[in-house]
């Protein structure tokens, strides 16, 4: 499902961002926070997500976490695996050091707990896709 945020017709596709895993109350969240410029996907399942990353390239991935549950490794999994280069931002309430540890062993750029500030999530995304950005280019 894709939710526009604005009705600029020159917003391109680098401009969206991929929410997986959403419940209501963190989309309505997250449309409040993040810029009117950006779009928003949504996916639930490793299979939506595929066919997300197939039909077009995203400036960050939001990661609705929840490490007791296999579904949230089975779609940690289909972000981060199969040679995506796709900037993660994690959103958990799990701030124990294990799954820290093992969340940003799949390669995830962040991991935001919740709850979390406005402004940090603006600046993980934008900090995730920078370093995505920087890790792209080749080096001198």
């Amino acid at each position: 499902m894709k939710l526009c945020l604005t009705m600029d017709p020159d917003v391109t596709d680098t401009e969206t961002i991929l929410l997986v895993n959403p419940e209501p109350a963190l989309l309505r969240l997250t449309r409040a926070i993040l810029p009117d410029a950006l779009l928003i996907d949504s996916a639930r399942t490793p299979e939506e997500i595929e066919d997300a990353l197939q039909q077009q390239s995203y400036r960050a991935a939001l990661v609705n976490f929840c490490p007791i549950e296999r579904r949230s490794w089975d779609l940690l999994d289909a972000l981060c695996g199969g040679g995506h280069r796709l900037p993660v931002v994690v959103l958990t309430t799990d701030a124990t050091h294990q799954t820290r540890a093992r969340v940003l062993g799949y390669g995830v750029a962040r991991v935001l707990y919740m709850p979390f500030a406005a402004e940090a999530l603006r600046q993980a995304i934008a900090c995730a896709a920078l370093d995505s950005t920087e890790s792209a280019q080749p080096a001198l």
